[in-house]
């Protein structure tokens, strides 16, 4: 089983091109399918228009990637790739600005916003993807997403003297998890199944506000 396992975790794993000329024939076809899901649902996205929006041949896809599927993932890993290296420089900024802890959640939420208003179809689609084939998130993605979680908590218990809750480090984790669920949620899946509830940017961000500082039983200022 754990060969298995293993032998499917090798055929998964994707090899970037090292010539310059595939480097950016790669590259062009990530930029492709990130402007074509800006406007359009994966499904209704094929490889021929993909092609030709990046400029390539036919055949360009498939001699880089395994399926159209794979270049999805593919596209999912670079832009978590920027995601970690983005954070982590927001991170060092946010510490040396010395912010109060509602500033701290404000300009997290804000950030947390902005990336899913402005990659909202990939994320959905990988979200989609990822519930009914979970294998197609590796182990790298999965840690990168846990090492920005645990910064969050972590930078969220630097105010835990302020927490008015008897176990701050559970209530941050179960804060940092709620918050970034609604906010995810809201943006990526809202649809006929939430009824006549809308929110606009402004709304959805109080009411992510509210929700991080009642786990942490503080009251909101105004």
């Amino acid at each position: 089983m754990q060969k298995t396992k293993s032998r499917l975790a090798r055929q998964r794993k994707r090899r970037p091109p090292r010539q310059d000329r595939s480097k950016k024939t790669y590259e062009a076809l990530l930029d492709a399918a990130e402007k074509l899901l800006k406007d359009r649902p994966w499904e209704q996205i094929s490889t021929v228009a993909i092609m030709a929006e990046a400029g390539c041949s036919n055949g360009a896809i498939y001699g880089r990637f395994k399926s159209k599927d794979d270049l999805l993932v593919g596209l999912y890993e670079r832009h978590d790739a920027h995601l970690k290296r983005r954070h982590s420089e927001w991170l060092k900024s946010a510490s040396k600005a010395n912010l109060n802890l509602e500033e701290f959640l404000d300009r997290e939420l804000d950030n947390l916003i902005r990336t899913l208003e402005e990659n909202k179809g990939l994320l959905r689609e990988m979200g989609l993807l990822s519930r009914i084939r979970p294998e197609v998130v590796s182990e790298s993605v999965r840690s990168d997403r846990k090492v920005i979680l645990d910064q969050i908590v972590k930078g969220v218990l630097r105010y835990r003297n302020e927490f008015k809750v008897p176990d701050p480090d559970r209530a941050a984790e179960l804060m940092v998890f709620a918050v970034s669920t609604v906010i995810r949620e809201s943006i990526l899946y809202q649809g006929p199944h939430y009824g006549t509830l809308k929110m606009d940017r402004a709304e959805l961000k109080n009411l992510a506000r509210r929700i991080a500082l009642g786990y942490l039983g503080i009251s909101p200022k105004g």
